[in-house]
């Protein structure tokens, strides 16, 4: 165990990690920044976190073996595929390198388009069935700012609507995808309304019906792209749908059994069918995961994701445990039928022990395994 951690190979692979998970959250947590201009789409978001997971473990996969995720190292673990040692320096690498990325990026974004840094969460029920928001990114539509989200200056309290665009001191339409303007003065507000209402009603029609074609033609194309529908959804990767704690749990632990699944058997070695790529199995695998859970969970599958922007903003609800509750009971079940029922090893209890230990050393050449791999893969190309 010692020799390990002192083998420069070992100090590569846990560098690795770090350097991985820290790209990984930067370019996928930018993905999902709340520019003035134009909002996010899931698509977007969901190709951004696949094609960042793909490059890297194509890129990093062949110095630590491109786990970026403490939920798969833990799964390995579990299927006695790497050291205890090894899992443990990995995890902390992996949330090391995920407060980092989460840290640059918030540096770098500018105020207007930072939001809550895409932290994950999940929406109690409210009264009336209503949603009420938590900690994550996107707001319950009565509250479309969230709680302490905006600059400073911007009005943060509830709203009927959405403020019209180009037309300031007049919300209260409902028309998604708009930016947001400053409080409203006081006689606007003076009966007891909610902000926003009083001054609508007193609107006449023309000016409606104006301000609703110039925000069509201005929204129209992106209201497609960009805002999902008419539910009042201020950002993509957040929910406002009362999912309960227990449904998001299951929902990330459907979404983390999928990809660890696909990680351990694209990356199996004793695979000798061929096994096309790796890294674009499992980049397409993070993809349909997000493109299903960001509408539950704003889509963590992975705990490190969750923890370094809800680091760097400070902002932990009490759901954050669904975030690695979830993603790492998934991947273990995964661990378990993967290397113990469906293709278990042939290993003994005494070389099982070894490799948790840190001290069992494989009879086959790793370097002919790496070999007979990229034949594999030169065939498929062909």
């Amino acid at each position: 165990m010692k020799k390990e951690v002192c083998s420069v190979a070992f100090l590569k692979a846990v560098f690795a990690e770090f350097l991985a998970t820290l790209i990984f959250v930067f370019f996928g947590l930018g993905s999902a920044l709340k520019w003035p201009s134009a909002l996010p789409s899931i698509l977007q978001i969901s190709l951004a976190f696949g094609l960042a997971i793909g490059t890297l473990a194509q890129a990093l996969g062949p110095v630590s073996g491109g786990h970026i995720n403490p939920a798969i190292t833990l799964a390995l673990l579990v299927g006695n595929q790497i050291s205890l040692l090894r899992a443990a320096f990995y995890v902390a690498a992996q949330l090391a390198g995920a407060i980092a990325g989460a840290g640059i990026l918030y540096g770098l974004a500018p105020l207007n388009a930072r939001g809550n840094l895409a932290v994950n969460s999940v929406s109690a029920p409210g009264p009336a069935g209503r949603g009420r928001p938590g900690v994550g990114s996107r707001p319950a539509p009565d509250n479309i700012w969230g709680v302490g989200a905006g600059p400073p200056g911007r009005w943060r309290g509830r709203a009927p609507g959405w403020t019209v665009p180009g037309v300031p001191g007049v919300p209260g339409l409902g028309l998604p995808g708009s930016d947001p303007r400053p409080p409203l003065p006081p006689s606007c507000c003076s009966s007891g309304l909610p902000p926003g209402a009083g001054c609508l009603s007193s609107l006449c029609p023309r000016l409606l019906a104006f301000c609703c074609l110039a925000s069509a033609l201005r929204l129209g194309p992106s209201l497609l792209l960009s805002a999902p529908h008419w539910s009042g959804f201020a950002e993509p990767s957040g929910l406002n749908n009362n999912t309960t704690q227990g449904q998001a749990m299951v929902v990330e632990l459907i979404l983390t059994f999928q990809l660890a699944l696909c990680i351990f058997s694209s990356t199996d070695s004793r695979r000798t069918s061929p096994v096309g790529s790796p890294a674009l199995s499992i980049g397409l695998s993070v993809t349909l995961g997000h493109l299903v859970g960001i509408y539950f969970t704003g889509c963590s599958m992975n705990p490190a994701r969750s923890f370094g922007p809800a680091v760097v903003m400070k902002r932990f609800s009490s759901a954050h445990w669904v975030f690695w509750v979830g993603p790492i009971v998934g991947a273990i079940l995964a661990a378990i039928l993967y290397f113990y029922l469906l293709f278990p090893n042939s290993l003994s209890l005494s070389e099982r022990m070894a490799v948790i230990k840190g001290t069992y050393e494989p009879e086959e050449d790793w370097e002919e395994q790496r070999e007979e791999r990229k034949k594999t893969m030169e065939l498929t190309a062909r």
